[in-house]
């Protein structure tokens, strides 16, 4: 499948990276042109524009965006104007949720399918997906290293292990052995 990212910052880049390395073709834009040309030579597709990155051909257009939480909303809305009903546009940055929200209602209007996925530390936290999306999401999230788990008790000082019990306990259900 074709992934179109926008934003090759650390998390963007290495995304990209994974995904290239799983078969996907990625085409690329970000606002500094270096980044661009270094995920070039690592064969990712680079494009100049949004309008570029956009118009390339593909049987399906998936847009995943990268982008800091402050440019979201701009990078949205100069994207909405080249896009069609039924494109997919993703949100993988870690933006606030009120905003995700409002965000997913303007691009649905727009017959947009949209997916939030907020990312913290290049692992994926939380998912919100129409049907349509889900394609991508999973493609995303298949090249996408597991969050990792810790038994209480196996890392960490025993406050840590009291300050997370605290806060709702371990992702990881098992008991320490």
């Amino acid at each position: 499948m074709q992934i179109r990212m926008i934003g090759l910052g650390q998390m963007g880049a290495n995304m990209t990276r994974r995904l290239m390395r799983g078969g996907h073709d990625c085409v690329v834009y970000a606002a500094h042109p270096a980044s661009v040309e270094r995920l070039t030579a690592q064969g990712a597709t680079g494009s100049a524009s949004l309008q570029q990155l956009v118009t390339m051909p593909s049987r399906s257009r998936a847009i995943w965006l990268m982008v800091s939480a402050a440019v979201v909303d701009q990078t949205i809305g100069d994207l909405l104007p080249l896009l069609d009903a039924g494109d997919i546009a993703g949100d993988g940055g870690n933006s606030y949720c009120p905003d995700d929200l409002r965000r997913a209602a303007d691009l649905r209007a727009s017959g947009i399918h949209c997916v939030d996925v907020g990312t913290r530390a290049a692992s994926p936290a939380s998912i919100a997906a129409t049907e349509a999306a889900w394609t991508v999401v999973e493609l995303v999230l298949a090249e996408h290293p597991r969050a990792t788990s810790y038994p209480p008790g196996s890392w960490g000082p025993p406050e840590a292990d009291r300050r997370i019990a605290a806060d709702g306990g371990w992702r990881n259900p098992e008991p320490a052995r």
